[in-house]
């Protein structure tokens, strides 16, 4: 887990012009994939904000808006691994 990736935000801008919306959508499915490794007892193969900015950057995470509110709609695919850390 000591490898982080560069990830190419310019990339993550030209998909989603209001830089704002990308990084509150990576935020949150970052907790998701947090929040469901933690329940799951799994360990994450690298870190998850990591992992939520390639998925936002694929285009791979759903989400709704409503009046004041954007919600992650996505299901969590987590290998399965021992897990000793806690990545909230």
């Amino acid at each position: 887990m000591d490898k982080i990736e560069f990830i190419p935000l310019d990339e993550l801008w030209k998909k989603y012009p209001n830089k704002f919306f990308a990084i509150v959508l990576a935020a949150k499915k970052a907790r998701l994939i947090a929040r469901k490794a933690r329940e799951e007892g799994k360990h994450l193969p690298e870190k998850p904000t990591i992992m939520a900015l390639k998925e936002v950057l694929k285009g791979n995470v759903e989400y709704t808006f409503s009046s004041r509110e954007t919600k992650v709609k996505t299901d969590i695919n987590i290998e399965d691994e021992d897990s000793t850390g806690d990545y909230e």
